[in-house]
């Protein structure tokens, strides 16, 4: 994958989207978000401007899933953020993969806390 361009997805409230192509950054920005009868969810017409001003071949989404000691609605909200970048993702028409937390920050050289 290494000339590809390739859409890096870090769902959730707080993650973001970016592409990169031979291993440097080529854009980024923090995951759009907007408030629907007060809960954050994800801009989807934000998402898609976005992406009409880049290209890329590939996805990667990262390999998400509920956390133990989330709660039920914060589960719930996080649930509809990452269905809703699934979606977006699928209609490009590109190939999708997904990689868990650990080996993407591994691979950019991050620490495995948040960083």
């Amino acid at each position: 994958m290494s000339g590809k361009r390739i859409l890096g997805v870090d769902p959730g409230q707080s993650g973001g989207l970016a592409i990169i192509q031979g291993g440097a950054l080529v854009i980024g920005t923090r995951m759009p978000i907007i408030k629907i009868r007060g809960k954050a969810q994800l801009d989807a017409r934000a998402v898609l401007e976005w992406w009409w001003g880049v290209a890329f071949d590939v996805a990667v989404i990262e390999a998400v899933h509920a956390m133990p000691r989330q709660g039920v609605t914060s589960s719930f909200q996080f649930g509809r953020m990452l269905g809703a970048i699934e979606s977006l993702v699928f209609s490009v028409g590109v190939p999708v993969h997904y990689v868990t937390p650990a080996a993407w920050k591994k691979a950019m050289g991050l620490s495995s806390d948040k960083q």
